[in-house]
């Protein structure tokens, strides 16, 4: 008596496809929510790195600036140095060392740090 009878073994058979085509069914029904959460996570970060990018160039601008002032307050300080050796008076010189000195604050106010500039940098090393 450990036979089933054929017609309830193919009822069981039948039984467990029904329920596969449910589970089916059902994981199937649950793809476009899941779906669309993915295409919202990208959109959100596609998002992000437009603006880490905006903000990338607008850093790199900011920086060409503030080397570009740098480098012209070198050129500055190198012309006072010229101009100091031939000076006629102490007062002259002294005026001289004053704008090297206000010239070089100027830079080590651009190059906090030991030479970075005060800019965030929001690239990173992946």
């Amino acid at each position: 008596m450990d036979r089933m009878h054929p017609a309830l073994e193919r009822l069981k058979s039948l039984q467990e496809v029904d329920r596969e085509i449910q589970r089916l069914t059902d994981e199937i029904a649950t793809l476009p929510r899941r779906v669309a959460d993915v295409e919202a996570k990208l959109a959100s970060t596609k998002s992000q790195i437009e603006q880490e990018k905006s903000k990338i160039k607008q850093n790199d601008a900011a920086k060409r600036g503030f080397e570009s002032e740098i480098q012209s307050l070198q050129q500055k300080i190198s012309k006072y140095r010229e101009q100091s050796l031939d000076v006629k008076t102490n007062e002259q010189y002294k005026a001289f060392l004053h704008e090297i000195e206000f010239a070089e604050k100027r830079i080590s106010r651009k190059e906090p740090e030991g030479g970075r500039s005060g800019i965030q940098d929001t690239r990173r090393a992946d």
